[in-house]
């Protein structure tokens, strides 16, 4: 019987007193209803930073039905997912699909999710220095959805910690700010070493997704993926990329959806990646 998993922030684990507690309605209504745990049940507790507690859940009489409380047994360091550190720039298109995108570029490993506007994205945002965007009420509780559905997709498939969420960018500042060659971000940090930036660019005469990877004699330290949205990217879009050294590749002789592209890219990014690990294994 697999051991259910649960992110709980860091500061509601004691490591000293090896208890874990918080109040958090949603979380004990699906241990004690939905997969009807009892006290003692084993469970394992994540912080987010990639550290998991084996742990006993504690049901006391008289507890408040919002009190999540567990008993540390031991805990250990998972290991990272892969040595290379990918970054989805995923379009805003219609929230349903987005959602679902959302959910599976987490399960296939997306180190970085950032949502992108484009010219051609149904979903529009204001310009960076509009101070409206981050304050929007709807904005918010539209990014606090995104987080929830990340942090249930990475307990389903036991990722060791989830994707980190960065709020929307319009595609010219996730250029600007991830991708400068003067840019100091701590996401740019791979940026004077082994980087890969790919931009999906359909109806090009592009080489495809595979073949650019599977050349690569060193697997990338980091491998950002530039997807577009219905209709793809523009062609002005397409130049921009370039200019900040991303690669056009194909994903293929068929049109996809954005968020069928999403899964497709990084299930043959990941495939990929194991396979010249494995080669540079053999020699």
């Amino acid at each position: 019987m697999n051991i259910p998993r649960f992110f709980i922030e860091a500061k509601y684990i004691n490591k000293q007193q090896k208890t874990v507690f918080c109040q958090d309605a949603k979380l004990t209504k699906q241990i004690r209803k939905v997969l009807r745990l009892g006290n003692g049940s084993k469970i394992d507790v994540l912080d987010g930073n990639g550290n998991i507690y084996h742990c006993l859940l504690q049901i006391i009489p008289g507890q408040s039905p919002e009190d999540f409380q567990a008993q540390i047994d031991s805990h250990e360091k998972l290991p990272s997912l892969s040595n290379t550190s990918i970054t989805v720039g995923l379009p805003l298109i219609k929230p349903n699909r987005f959602d679902w995108a959302l959910e599976k570029v987490t399960e296939l490993g997306a180190d970085t999710i950032i949502p992108i506007a484009l010219h051609r994205s149904i979903i529009k945002i204001s310009p960076q220095n509009n101070s409206n965007r981050d304050s929007d009420p709807e904005n918010k509780s539209k990014f606090i959805r995104w987080q929830k559905i990340i942090q249930e997709a990475s307990e389903q498939c036991e990722r060791p910690m989830p994707p980190r969420l960065v709020p929307p960018l319009t595609f010219q500042e996730w250029l600007e700010k991830y991708f400068a060659k003067d840019t100091k971000h701590e996401d740019n940090k791979h940026s004077v070493t082994n980087n890969l930036r790919l931009i999906c660019a359909e109806r090009q005469n592009a080489e495809t997704l595979e073949t650019v990877l599977y050349n690569q004699k060193i697997p990338p330290n980091a491998c950002a993926i530039a997807l577009g949205a219905e209709g793809g990217f523009i062609e002005e879009e397409i130049k921009l990329a370039l200019s900040y050294e991303f690669i056009p590749v194909s994903l293929g002789p068929l049109i996809l959806r954005s968020e069928t592209a999403a899964v497709y890219t990084l299930a043959v990014i990941n495939a990929v990646l194991r396979l010249n690990k494995r080669d540079i294994t053999l020699q």
